[in-house]
């Protein structure tokens, strides 16, 4: 006689969680992948277009997608149900309001850790302090 495990499906929410943190992670990695690729043009020194774009995309997109979308994966379908199984409306709401929080901040610093990474290392002259004059200038890299 064999015993059979009963395993139990996750829940369609933290599947729909899961799911749509997938999707914030790639649109977070486009984010920095934008705002590093216009960075580096504005300030990269001795490199051309062409060796900045191969160098973005061949070895820096694959890595932000992987960590954003891992990241984002893992905060939405692990940690936010725990959040949102309040007993009240209070609580829910408060757990609503840590996962907006969260997701701010995870990417807030996605975009400041990939800046700072992959910022250029000989800067133009209008690109004082290593970034570009868009950067805003309490976030230094």
């Amino acid at each position: 006689m064999t015993r059979q495990l009963a395993v139990a499906a996750p829940s369609r929410t933290v599947v729909a969680l899961g799911v749509a943190g997938a999707g914030l992670g790639t649109a977070v990695s486009w984010l920095d992948l934008y705002l590093l690729s216009s960075a580096r043009d504005q300030c990269v020194v001795g490199m051309t277009a062409f060796e900045n774009s191969g160098m973005l995309v061949f070895s820096v997109q694959p890595v932000l997608w992987a960590v954003n979308f891992l990241a984002f994966t893992l905060l939405y379908a692990g940690l936010f149900p725990l959040f949102l199984n309040g007993d009240t409306a209070g609580a829910r709401f408060a757990g609503v309001v840590a996962c907006v929080l969260l997701t701010a901040v995870l990417v807030a610093a996605s975009v400041w850790i990939s800046m700072a990474v992959w910022s250029p290392e000989q800067v133009a002259p209008g690109c004082a302090g290593g970034h570009p004059p868009w950067w805003p200038a309490w976030a230094e890299l």
